[in-house]
């Protein structure tokens, strides 16, 4: 008899592009949404194997996004940081826009380890890189994200690559 299938899942999202008059104190409408934030890769390691990249850029965000719900379907246990309060709720979303036909996948318990981290602690910053810092002495790759982002979105190979390896550090 096997255990549970243990499923390790981390998601990275694309910025919004919006149109705007300012930079302070603004209230941005959704007519001036240019281009809307997206799951754009995923990171997932499941049981024993090997982690495992998918992104719009290297696959297709079609095959991308079958990935990330056979991923679900065949889980028992989602475990994460913050996966429940951010990760499976924006993918659960990006499956339903773009496969409405696929149905929800089968049933998991989400395992959000932010959450049982801060139910049984109190500490300065609830943010992985500091909990990882603090705990194993990790360091997440240290790279401005939006301009990570922004260099990705000018179709740089190479910072796709970074993108990819800090998914799965």
């Amino acid at each position: 008899m096997t255990g549970p299938k243990l499923t390790y899942l981390d998601i990275e999202c694309s910025p919004a592009l919006d149109w705007t008059y300012g930079l302070f104190n603004q209230n941005l409408g959704i007519h001036q949404i240019v281009e809307h934030p997206r799951v754009i890769g995923f990171a997932l390691k499941e049981d024993d194997a090997k982690t495992k990249w998918y992104s719009e850029y290297h696959h297709g965000r079609t095959r991308m996004l079958e990935e990330f719900w056979h991923t679900l379907d065949r889980a028992d246990y989602v475990i994460g940081w913050n996966s429940q309060g951010f990760d499976t709720k924006w993918m659960h979303g990006e499956l339903i826009i773009d496969l409405p036909d696929w149905g929800p996948p089968s049933p998991y318990q989400n395992l959000d380890l932010m959450r049982e981290w801060k139910g049984l602690t109190r500490t300065i910053s609830n943010k992985l890189d500091y909990v990882s810092d603090r705990l194993l002495d990790e360091r997440k790759i240290q790279e401005n994200a939006l301009t990570l982002w922004i260099r990705m979105w000018t179709s740089s190979p190479r910072s796709w690559s970074t993108f990819a390896r800090g998914s799965r550090a």
